[in-house]
């Protein structure tokens, strides 16, 4: 009976050390898996990484594009407005220039009409004096 407690002792020893070493084996799995895990993972965070920086690189070129062409979008309309200032001087200047030209002319004018009033008057005067002097001058025979 001792001989069969031992060997069932000696069966349940070699299944116990079975077992440990099915786990062991199973640990290792585990273990070789989870290092393998981790360096998957190691890698994703890596490139995920790498990824989040070239995004934000793009953003800030972007970022920076955006404002210079924001900087373009107002000198431009700086251009603008200072082109329809210009062009309102210039008008006013042209409508200026129309009224001073419109009123030189009027002055013109009526330098002229009073010159042809006077030349009129002095010719009027001519001819009565031209008139009287004939008119004097056949009646005393000449």
């Amino acid at each position: 009976m001792c001989e069969s407690t031992a060997q069932s002792l000696k069966a349940k020893l070699q299944e116990v050390e079975s077992q440990h070493s099915d786990l062991q084996r199973r640990h290792q799995e585990a273990d070789a898996a989870s290092v393998a895990a981790a360096k998957d993972a190691a890698h994703r965070e890596q490139a995920l990484a790498s990824r989040v920086a070239e995004l934000e690189a793009q953003v800030a070129a972007t970022q920076e594009a955006s404002h210079e062409q924001q900087a373009a979008q107002d000198a431009v309309l700086a251009q603008v407005e200072a082109a329809q200032l210009d062009l309102r001087a210039a008008k006013r200047a042209g409508e200026k220039a129309e009224r001073v030209a419109r009123q030189e002319a009027a002055a013109t004018v009526k330098e002229l009409q009073g010159r042809l009033h006077d030349m009129a008057e002095a010719l009027r005067k001519a001819t009565q004096r031209h008139q009287y002097v004939h008119s004097t001058s056949t009646r005393d025979g000449w």
